[in-house]
């Protein structure tokens, strides 16, 4: 069995060079244009935005309740 998980990303490492484009393996992905739903990073919304009476609606989804076991 395999226990040693070490990865090589030094610059001359084969993760730096993995991906077509050249550049390190990973995503690309801004996460803050993401959750503001800007996918082409025009700076502006690319889906319309929830009306105000259907998100009041939606479960918070920061808020979790776990069931109690016992």
């Amino acid at each position: 069995m395999v226990t040693d998980f070490t990865h090589d990303i030094a610059p001359a490492g084969p993760a730096a060079t993995m991906p077509g484009a050249g550049g390190p393996i990973g995503s690309l992905i801004d996460v803050a244009r993401y959750r503001a739903a800007d996918f082409d990073g025009d700076g502006r919304r690319d889906t319309p935005a929830i009306p105000v009476d259907v998100a009041q609606g939606l479960p918070d989804p920061s808020s979790w309740v776990l069931p109690a076991v016992h």
